[in-house]
């Protein structure tokens, strides 16, 4: 597979109820040659009915390139996230791209999946 296709892409995928997968590629005219690198900028958007409407609390990632993937803890269980990948120009954040919003699973509690029922109906001794 090439390394990039040449086309402005942003993928958002949530792992686990902590961690995200993203995936990303930006064409080269699109971000200056000047700037010192790029960084991602992670919103809650659970609250918004729009995930432009939502600015306030934010958590930026310093990220190696235009083309890259990795996987990030974002501690945000059960929330709905959107990222946005940009770069800083006079103090001020300018997004190239925008992810769709995610939703993050919940954690749950042993209680919530069964577990201890089906361990039980199945024989297997619980507890000490």
């Amino acid at each position: 597979m090439p390394d990039e296709y040449g086309e402005n892409e942003l993928i958002l995928m949530a792992v686990d109820p902590d961690v995200v997968f993203v995936d990303w590629e930006i064409r080269k005219d699109e971000v200056p040659e000047a700037k010192d690198g790029l960084t991602m900028r992670v919103f809650d958007v659970t609250w918004s009915e729009s995930a432009t409407l939502y600015r306030d609390g934010f958590l930026d990632i310093k990220i190696g390139g235009r083309v890259g993937s990795g996987f990030f803890g974002l501690g945000m269980a059960g929330r709905e996230v959107a990222v946005e990948i940009g770069f800083f120009d006079k103090g001020k954040f300018l997004p190239i791209l925008c992810s769709q919003v995610v939703s993050m699973p919940r954690l749950l509690v042993s209680d919530e999946l069964g577990i201890a029922r089906k361990l039980f109906e199945s024989g297997i001794p619980l507890g000490y």
